[in-house]
């Protein structure tokens, strides 16, 4: 059964449940030489390639030891 959440609230306090429910693991990142490294966040999502192309090294790593 999907639970329908009647309000944004509603929903976000599901989700936020849910997410509490999965063991987390945290991975520390440097971006020592890197001039992105401020906007750490955003260069590790990639947001714009021209911009934050030095998180593409991250997601690659993730993809290789995370999905495998």
């Amino acid at each position: 059964m999907i639970y329908q959440a009647k309000t944004t609230s509603e929903m976000e306090e599901v989700m936020l449940k849910s997410l509490n429910r999965i063991p987390w693991e945290r991975v520390d990142v440097s971006f020592k030489r890197s001039r992105q490294w401020i906007f750490a966040h955003s260069t590790i999502q990639v947001k714009t390639y021209f911009l934050n192309s030095d998180g593409a090294d991250v997601i690659f790593h993730m993809i290789d030891h995370f999905l495998y």
